[in-house]
């Protein structure tokens, strides 16, 4: 791809369970650049949102690094929920975000750090949001 310019996306979460939902929006993820870094969040990170974590780290990035669409993955860093400091690191074009969210219920750090990087932030990548990994849980918990 001579003369082409590398054009590098982001897209971070817990994956945890990887669903039909995150598919498509790595999938969708993929075709806004030329290479998709997918940051997975720590297992601490998991449990303190979710208050579980049933694939460990190391699990979730190899499930989600056999994905055709994902260039590279790496370990979110930092150990807080928001990615304002993963942003820093790895200095993406553009920040794909899925379809549960928008400039309301963003962190304000993430927002903050995009636009010092000059990081574009695209929202809805995928669709609107199918599953839920919480939900799908639940259920095999029986509550759902």
């Amino acid at each position: 791809m001579k003369g082409k310019k590398e054009v590098v996306v982001l897209a971070t979460g817990c994956w945890d369970p990887l669903h039909l939902g995150h598919i498509k929006h790595l999938e969708a993820a993929s075709r806004l650049g030329t290479k998709l870094i997918v940051a997975v969040a720590g297992d601490e990170v998991v449990i303190a949102k979710k208050g579980y974590c049933l694939m460990p780290l190391e699990d979730r990035m190899a499930v989600v690094q056999g994905l055709k669409w994902v260039s590279e993955v790496l370990i979110s860093v930092g150990t807080e929920r928001s990615d304002a400091r993963t942003l820093e690191v790895v200095h993406p074009h553009i920040l794909a975000k899925g379809g549960d969210k928008a400039p309301e219920n963003m962190f304000p750090d993430e927002i903050a750090t995009c636009q010092q990087i000059g990081c574009k932030i695209v929202y809805g990548v995928g669709g609107e949001k199918i599953r839920s990994s919480s939900a799908l849980v639940q259920k095999v918990r029986g509550g759902g």
